[in-house]
This record gives C-alpha cells, sequence and structure tokens, in this order.
C-alpha cells in the first residue's frame, strides 16, 4: 500500500533534483511560492499500490493553493519500497508554473463574473467560496491535445445540481467555456 507519509520527502526530493523547489528557483525571478504536492489519487486497479498526485504551487493573493495539472506518479514495488516513477520535466514544469502565475488572478476575476452573469451569488465572498483553482496546462505536448484551461470550484454544494458551483475558462483569453 502506499505510504503517504513517504510522498512528501519524495516529491520535495524530486523537486529539488529539478531545481524547482519554489517559483523563484524554476523560473530565477518573480515572487517566491514553494511548490509543493496536493492530495494523493490512488489508481483504480493498483490494488493501493500506484498513485499520482497533482504538483501545487502554495497560495498566494488567493486563499487556495494553484493545482498544476502535472503528475507525479508514485508506485509501491514488491519490497515495499515507495517511489516516483514519473514526473513533469523541468522545462513542462517552468512552463505551467509561468502559465499558472501570469493568470491564477485574472482566472479568479473572470470566473467570479461568469457565475454572476450566470445568476449565482455566493454566501459571502468569492475568495471565502474558493474551494479549488486548477490550471490543466496540457503538458507533456506530445502526450496531449487541445488548449489548455483554467477550472474553478466554488461552495456552495448544490444538491439539486449534485454539484460545487464550477467554471472552466480557455487559456489564454479567458474565456468562458462552461458556467454551472
Amino acid at each position: 500500500m502506499l505510504d503517504t507519509r513517504a510522498i512528501g520527502p519524495l516529491v520535495h526530493a524530486r523537486l529539488a533534483e529539478l531545481r524547482a523547489t519554489s517559483t523563484a528557483e524554476l523560473l530565477g525571478s518573480g515572487p517566491r511560492r514553494a511548490l509543493g504536492h496536493g492530495a494523493l489519487a490512488v489508481l483504480p486497479h493498483s490494488n493501493g499500490r500506484g498513485g499520482y498526485v497533482l504538483i501545487v504551487i502554495e497560495p498566494g493573493s488567493l486563499p487556495v493553493a494553484t493545482e498544476i495539472g502535472l503528475r507525479m506518479s508514485i508506485t509501491v514495488d514488491d519490497t515495499g519500497t515507495t517511489a516516483i516513477r514519473e514526473s513533469p520535466t523541468r522545462e513542462d514544469l517552468a512552463t505551467a508554473v509561468r502559465l499558472a502565475l501570469d493568470g491564477e488572478d485574472r482566472a479568479f476575476q473572470a470566473a467570479t463574473r461568469a457565475l454572476e452573469a450566470a445568476g449565482h451569488r455566493s454566501p459571502s465572498t468569492w475568495a471565502k467560496a474558493l474551494r479549488t483553482i486548477r490550471l490543466d496546462p496540457r503538458l507533456p505536448a506530445g502526450q496531449f491535445v487541445g488548449a489548455p484551461t483554467w477550472q474553478l470550484l466554488f461552495d456552495p454544494w448544490d444538491e439539486a445540481r449534485g454539484g460545487f458551483h464550477h467554471v472552466l475558462l480557455s487559456v489564454p483569453g479567458f474565456a468562458v467555456l462552461d458556467v454551472r
């Protein structure tokens, strides 16, 4: 079984190998925000021996970490050793982090405008209602097609719709692709 306590040190070590423990280290300038990982997602049919984590950037002006749709695949071998099997390249990580830093605040603003235009109202403020902000950078380019997107989820849960408030935006341009 995957040992969740082992994942943090493994991810941090891999990011250190890539010289990418912070946005400033990775990009050579700009704000210094730590890079880390999100929650472990265990792969179906892996008997708990395979999963992945998304790379995240610690919160800046928004109240939640910005998730980047780049994964580190993690496995447990027959001896019980937990290891990172696959991770993004430094180049892909730099591209995704640059996109995230350049767009996270504008994506949030575009999403809140889209929700309000669709008639949704936040129970307090949209910033307090923000649950997730995720950039899907569509990298590595050879493995994915289509343009990058932003996905934002907001409270409250709407039982009638069966989900949180959701906005999908294009990159670049922040055009609304979906709002519900």
